[in-house]
Order: C-alpha cells, then structure tokens, then sequence
C-alpha cells in the first residue's frame, strides 16, 4: 500500500494518510477529505495546529450540542463552524450590536452587544485551527460581541431554533 503524508494534526500527531480507499483509525469518523490540501495556518514544519479551547455557553444548550455530536458525528469545534457558518449574515443582530461608535477621530466599530438572560452558563471545550481562533476574534470584533463565548452561544442558539434540534 503507498502512503502519502500530508501534514494533518489530530489529537498531536500527524496522520499518515493512505492513497488508497483505507480508512485511518485515527479517522473514525471519515471527516477529513483525502484529496484536499492542508489548509492555510501550517506551521513551518508543515503541520497545522489544532488547539483546544473552553467557551461558557448556557446550560440549556449543552444537550443539543451532545444531540447534535451523537446524530451528525461532528465534533464540538464543527457544530460551532456550523453554526456560526449558517448564522453569520444575522450574527450582528442577534447579538444586539446596534450603534456605532467613533469614524471621525477614532476607527468606527460596532458598541458591544449585550448578553441577554441566557441563565447559569456551562463549560463547552472546542478543538480548532489556530487559524480559526483568529476567524473568531474577527467576529467578535466586528459584531460587538462580548467574547469568543457570547458569539459561539450566539451562532448555537440561532442555529438550533432554526433546525429545531
């Protein structure tokens, strides 16, 4: 059998892929393409840093995100992709980010939203690029969020009121 190593990350270590149909174990779940390139974000040695991280999202949304894990197979870091992907054309009201502040002296930006009634709030750890972390810190300044969490609560909230999961 050839392999190819393309510089993947999983869990730390760098999956040798194979060319032929083979699935890898470290791939359970079949969720990353064969054919793709490694994305944007490789370090110089040629592998792509995936980085764990814990946002606070409310109580009440923890078992849609485990609903959603057990019927889809994605993990935690892609259902808030998901999510944020299929709501990002809204993200700026729903976070209730309405006025504008400065562009005369100082660079325009959004006020910061304001985190609505969402009551006691639990922990949710995601695994992403560090590319992506950098995508998320863009979000939450343009859109005025309050932080990382607030956005990914957010995005989770529209996203499953809309797919009624």
């Amino acid at each position: 059998m050839t392999r190819q190593t393309l510089p993947w990350v999983v869990r730390g270590e760098t999956l040798a892929l194979h060319s032929s149909a083979a699935v890898d174990p470290l791939d359970r779940r079949g969720l990353l393409d064969r054919r793709a390139t490694p994305p944007n974000g490789s370090t110089p040695n040629g592998r792509t840093t995936i980085r764990s991280s814990t946002v606070h999202i409310p109580v009440a949304l923890l078992p849609k995100v485990t609903g959603e894990r057990g019927r889809t197979g994605r993990s935690n870091g892609e259902i808030v992709i998901v999510a944020i992907e299929s709501t990002q054309e809204r993200l700026g009201a729903l976070l209730g980010a309405t006025e504008v502040t400065g562009g005369t002296l100082f660079e325009r930006r959004p006020s910061r939203g304001t985190r609505r009634s969402d009551g006691p709030l639990t922990a949710l750890n995601v695994r992403l690029y560090e590319q992506d972390y950098a995508v998320l810190d863009d979000l939450v300044a343009a859109h005025g969020a309050l932080s990382r969490g607030h956005l990914i609560a957010t995005a989770l909230t529209a996203y499953f009121a809309a797919t009624d999961h």
